[in-house]
């Protein structure tokens, strides 16, 4: 969109994209199946419903929020700029951070995420928060490129999430539920080496993994 906009209905359909160059959609009924693509900082009147397999990619050059009253299937960070969470934020599916900055704010807002958390080329800054993965599915990966978190819990019944590279965890790590791998196979022949700097918790009450 290159204009402020006001529809009744909207859907972006599986393997379509719009993006929004920073101006304002005003609408009632809004379905994503694609991609939708923040450049900048866009108001959207109604939250969608982000079906599985959709994406909201959030790419701009300056500071953008990213925004917490939605509930992503998907969350794409591909910006040069810092962008903001403006609130706790809750990714069914995979969050991949390709570029920039996501910045969980003073207020350390926590991240859940469902599947897997890939870092290709981007920062993120986790300051006191909480990162989640709770999903049910295995199959799970987590890249952090050197990245630290701060709190990182596994809890996710059935799920599994193999490390792709070494993790480390400034405060706490807590397995409550599922499997965290970071056996020698992931890592190009070598172990996949965990660092925490507080405590380590393994508490959960079924099944219970770290390999």
């Amino acid at each position: 969109l290159n204009q402020d906009v006001t529809i009744s209905t909207l859907t972006i359909n599986a393997g379509a994209q719009l993006t929004l160059g920073g101006f304002k959609m005003t609408l009632s009924s809004f379905t994503n199946a694609g991609n939708l693509v923040f450049v900048g900082t866009a108001a959207v009147s109604s939250a969608p419903n982000n079906l599985a397999g959709s994406s909201v990619t959030y790419n701009s050059g300056g500071n953008s929020v990213v925004l917490s009253s939605w509930t992503y299937r998907n969350l794409i960070i591909n910006g040069a700029g810092t962008f903001r969470a403006a609130g706790a934020l809750t990714v069914g599916e995979s969050l991949t951070l390709s570029a920039g900055t996501l910045d969980v704010t003073i207020n350390n807002y926590a991240i859940a995420v469902g599947n897997s958390w890939t870092n290709t080329n981007g920062t993120f800054t986790a300051r006191a928060n909480t990162v989640t993965f709770n999903g049910t599915t295995a199959g799970q990966t987590i890249t952090s490129r050197g990245i630290s978190f701060n709190n990182l819990t596994v809890n996710g019944s059935g799920g599994s999430w193999t490390l792709k590279d070494a993790l480390t965890v400034t405060s706490t790590m807590t397995v409550s539920a599922g499997t965290l791998d970071a056996s020698l196979t992931n890592c190009s022949g070598a172990s996949c080496g965990i660092t925490v700097g507080g405590s380590w918790l393994i508490n959960n009450t079924d099944r219970k993994s770290v390999v």
